[in-house]
């Protein structure tokens, strides 16, 4: 599970991130899909998700797949 750090200044929201991932589980795409938190804590997020690997959980796997990362920022 991603864990990025939010400057402590930035904006409470969310951001939401859709991504395809390749049948070898590489990270294709990243596009943010709704973002109320600022472009700095958004850049912090995708550097967080672009660190993510994935891997086949069966033998049937799709040559491309499609999902959605939600970060809920909260101010302090």
């Amino acid at each position: 599970v991603p864990k990025p750090a939010i400057p402590d200044n930035a904006l409470g929201g969310k951001i939401v991130f859709e991504i395809k991932v390749n049948e070898d589980g590489e990270i294709t795409a990243i596009k943010i899909i709704e973002n109320a938190v600022g472009p700095e804590a958004a850049r912090i997020c995708r550097a967080e998700i672009e660190k993510l690997t994935f891997s086949k959980t069966g033998s049937n796997v799709p040559t491309e797949s499609i999902g959605r990362i939600t970060f809920v920022v909260r101010s302090k």
